[in-house]
């Protein structure tokens, strides 16, 4: 019941592709009435989906029914199970109306006035057209020069009214007779327009079912490909008697039955070992659509119980509602993941017989037996640490003790399956050491209270400084990415500032050929141009530091560079100074990187 197909698939047409249009109750009647009676059906009032904040108009839908090719659907029950979908054609009805009527409701002159409402009540909420775009007036049985009639389309009643707006009719006025004549030739109109929407329509939705009856035939060849799988055992059946209306050959393996035998009535109560969640999982997925069984018990035709995995859910199938099923047995899996299971236990009896610290707590006495190991591993002999659970608390680093401890309680209450725990413990020296305790109620009374639990103790000291060394030096990758990510920027920016210098260089070389010698203007674009040369040289500068550009050794004059920095300098001097310099020519040359050389 949703848009699938939509043309043209632009602008507002963007916005009702995918909507649900069986949502809402007005289209849903529409799309029912259409369905039922294999006519086209034209809608009550509503407002587009289509429609944006601008020139919104009151609207209308058409649908049309589309049924599966060589179903049958000649009976109500026949067409609701052969419905493939609608296809349909919305009407804003200001463009209607305009488009049927062409200029023949007067509007120019303001003599008849044409209102179409919806329904048989004539009242501004059923309003879906007026000529003239004012308020809708009720009607008066008294008006001389108004008429109203009735028209059905597509199985929808509409009221049109006519009114004639240019006063009131002397003794011999003829607009009764011209209103009639509107009138007449309007409901013809109207009804023309919308036989001919009603035949495009149709039109339409013969092209649409073949364009979908090429798609039912790739979906068959697609389906079958699926069925004739050799994973997985896939059955159809009635989702009333649940009797198997088709299985693939790998059902039939599966079972341990063949498929004439299958088919000719047994039910999926025949192979299930769990009847009452079967019946739950089929109510489920008809009411959901399609469901994942991750376990489930089938039974074999010679009576053997195995666990499943089922993907199923509600379809169409020739003309009926339904239920398929994916069966996966998965005794090898299961018995793949007991082997690895009993594995883990075993590796895990290993891991606790190893040369760990280990303690034995008796939990009503708060008696505990440590090893040489554990004492050892805090720099103690055995008969250093007292045999008892405060010796394990008074080492415990206090900031890690409440956590411990409230771990522990959920193990011991039953809420977890182990206790685990990373903390620290006071080595003898006075340093603070990391350990990994895990452990295990071993033995409960009858009341499920603990009565013994055993654990092991790891030092894990080194691999936490390697932990801390690690982070440190992901902190530092970071901020050599950082600055490494600034200086891609900066030199970037430099780039772009060199580009701008060069354009603005040359604008003011080129200005400069256009003045005479010694003239200030002349001058002030000199000196405009040697502040754009040094300041691409800062940036080349940049460019160099960053290793962005090639670094090359030139000779430099010391007396040309100073002479090219006068102007600056007198520039900024007051004019009561008088500069005098005597510089040799040439001057000192040295060998250096021009760009690194701040001539300024």
């Amino acid at each position: 019941t949703s848009i699938i197909y939509l043309e043209p698939f632009a602008d507002r047409n963007l916005r009702a592709f995918g909507y649900d249009m069986f949502s809402e109750p007005v289209r849903r009647s529409a799309m029912e009435r259409a369905r039922d009676e294999d006519a086209a059906a034209l809608s009550g009032k509503i407002l587009l989906v289509q429609e944006t904040d601008k020139d919104v108009q009151a609207g209308t839908l058409m649908y049309v029914p589309v049924y599966r090719t060589g179903l049958p659907h000649a009976t109500i029950s026949q067409r609701r199970a052969a419905l493939l979908g609608w296809v349909y054609s919305p009407y804003r009805m200001n463009d209607l109306m305009q488009g049927i009527l062409s200029g023949w409701d007067l509007a120019g002159q303001k003599r008849i006035r044409l209102e179409i409402f919806d329904g048989n009540r004539v009242s501004p909420e059923t309003m879906l057209y007026d000529s003239q775009l004012a308020p809708a007036q009720p009607a008066r049985a008294a008006a001389p020069l108004a008429m109203q009639s009735g028209v059905v389309s597509s199985g929808r009643p509409w009221t049109l009214r006519f009114t004639r707006t240019d006063g009131s009719a002397s003794a011999r006025d003829y607009s009764k007779v011209w209103l009639v004549v509107f009138a007449g030739a309007s409901i013809s109109l109207l009804l023309g327009g919308l036989f001919y929407s009603v035949i495009n329509t149709r039109f339409k939705a013969s092209q649409m079912a073949g364009q979908l009856t090429r798609e039912l035939r790739q979906s068959e060849e697609k389906y079958r490909v699926i069925f004739e799988n050799e994973l997985y055992a896939i059955c159809i059946f009635d989702l009333e008697t649940l009797r198997l209306l088709e299985v693939n050959d790998t059902f039939a393996r599966q079972y341990g039955c063949r498929r004439e035998q299958i088919l000719s009535g047994m039910t999926i109560h025949d192979f299930t070992a769990e009847h009452q969640a079967s019946d739950v999982d089929t109510a489920q997925a008809s009411r959901e659509g399609t469901i994942f069984i991750p376990l489930r018990y089938h039974r074999k035709q010679d009576g053997t119980v195995f666990p499943v995995e089922i993907v199923g859910g509600p379809y169409i199938w020739q003309g009926k509602r339904v239920m398929f099923g994916l069966i996966h047995d998965i005794t090898a899996r299961r018995q793949t993941e007991a082997a690895l299971r009993e594995s883990a236990e075993r590796l895990e009896l290993a891991l606790f017989g190893a040369d760990l610290g280990t303690w034995d707590w008796h939990v009503p006495s708060s008696a505990v037996t440590f090893n040489q190991r554990w004492a050892a591993m805090l720099g103690y002999t055995l008969d250093q640490v007292e045999p008892h659970v405060r010796a394990w608390e008074a080492l415990t680093h206090p900031d890690d003790l409440p956590r411990v401890k409230k771990v522990l309680d959920a193990h011991l209450a039953g809420e977890i399956d182990s206790y685990e725990s990373e903390h620290r413990l006071r080595h003898q020296s006075g340093e603070w050491i990391w350990v990994l305790d895990k452990g295990r109620v071993i033995e409960r009374d009858g009341q499920g209270k603990p009565l013994r639990v055993c654990g092991t103790h790891l030092d894990i000291t080194a691999h936490k400084r390697l932990v801390g060394e690690r982070e440190k030096l992901e902190l530092q990758n970071q901020q050599l990415q950082r600055s490494e990510s600034l200086g891609r920027m900066a030199g970037a920016i430099a780039h772009h500032f060199n580009n701008k210098l060069q354009a603005v260089m040359m604008s003011l070389d080129m200005a400069q050929e256009d003045l005479p010698e010694n003239t200030a203007a002349r001058e002030g674009l000199s000196m405009a141009m040697q502040s754009a040369r040094q300041a691409a040289a800062v940036s080349t500068s940049m460019l160099t530091y960053l290793g962005q550009a090639r670094c090359e050794l030139r000779p430099l004059d010391l007396s040309e560079t100073c002479l090219m920095s006068l102007s600056l300098i007198r520039a900024a001097m007051p004019q009561t100074v008088d500069l005098k310099t005597e510089l040799p020519s040439p001057g000192r040359s040295f060998l250096l990187v021009p760009a690194r050389f701040n001539r300024s």
